[in-house]
């Protein structure tokens, strides 16, 4: 009788196991498959308040048909997307986050100890250690400090001055450094002059001219509208409301026993 048993649980056993395994299961989807879908959302760009530190904007050329946009591998040459797909919802959620961008105080990295100085460099919403340089005359992006930098063959940024109101501003490469690997760290490029503005040509592509006059004129919308990426005080992420804190950034950790650098890959 027991075994009889026995065998009675292993059946129903072994039917339950078949029954789960066959049964639909939902998890989260992967990001890559969010970013195909479209956004649905219908955006009415506004420009944001001020030209402040830790901005998030989408930049719009002034006829409003173009923004500025990131290729789908970040780095590279940037592009000009669609305004009207942003506007009207049939963009995906990668056209729209390639079109967000983060603008940072040149001395964001070191608010401890130096004041805000009112020059920026622009980075991509979904690449915030990416930041946009110059090849050329046309503009790219590339990697500015994540841990594998220097494996570029150039690690460089470009430094905007921001002229005009956010609803017709100039995006003027006021400065640009340069990684030295003597020194193990950005430099000045003591070569680079400043008389160099973001221009839309009628081909849809970015460069810089040297003719002021020739510059695009910029909306700086409010990305936040488009989609909210925002932590704010005592929110969800915030609940404490805690200020934002200028405090230098963190340097790579070092394994205590070798002293190498250890980088952190999140996948």
């Amino acid at each position: 009788m027991s075994i009889l048993k026995l065998i009675v649980t292993s059946i129903i056993f072994i039917a339950a196991l078949c029954v789960s395994l066959a049964a639909d299961v939902h998890a989260p989807r992967p990001f890559k498959r969010i970013l195909e879908d479209a956004t649905k959302k219908e955006w009415t760009p506004s420009s944001i308040n001020a030209v402040e530190n830790r901005a998030h904007v989408v930049f719009i050329d002034n006829t409003g048909s173009y923004c500025l946009r990131v290729g789908a591998d970040i780095s590279g040459a940037l592009l000009a997307g669609d305004v009207a797909e942003l506007k009207d919802g049939t963009g995906t959620y990668s056209d729209a986050l390639r079109s967000m961008f983060q603008i940072l105080d040149l001395n964001t990295a070191s608010l401890a100890i130096d004041d805000l100085f009112g020059t920026y460099t622009i980075h991509p919403e979904l690449a915030s250690y990416y930041a946009v340089d110059v090849d050329g005359d046309a503009l790219t992006v590339r990697d500015k400090s994540s841990f594998y930098h220097t494996e570029q063959t150039t690690s460089a940024y470009l430094v905007f001055t921001v002229g005009g109101t956010t609803g017709a501003a100039t995006l003027q490469a006021s400065s640009r450094y340069l990684y030295r690997s003597s020194s193990s760290s950005y430099e000045p490029d003591d070569s680079w002059s400043q008389s160099q503005w973001v221009k839309l040509n009628s081909d849809q592509t970015i460069v810089l001219t040297g003719t002021e006059s020739e510059a695009t004129e910029w909306k700086l919308a409010n990305a936040r509208d488009l989609i909210d990426i925002g932590v704010d005080t005592e929110s969800d992420f915030n609940p404490a409301a805690t200020s934002w804190q200028p405090n230098s950034f963190a340097a790579y950790p070092t394994d205590a026993k070798t002293g190498v650098t250890v980088a952190f890959v999140l996948g």
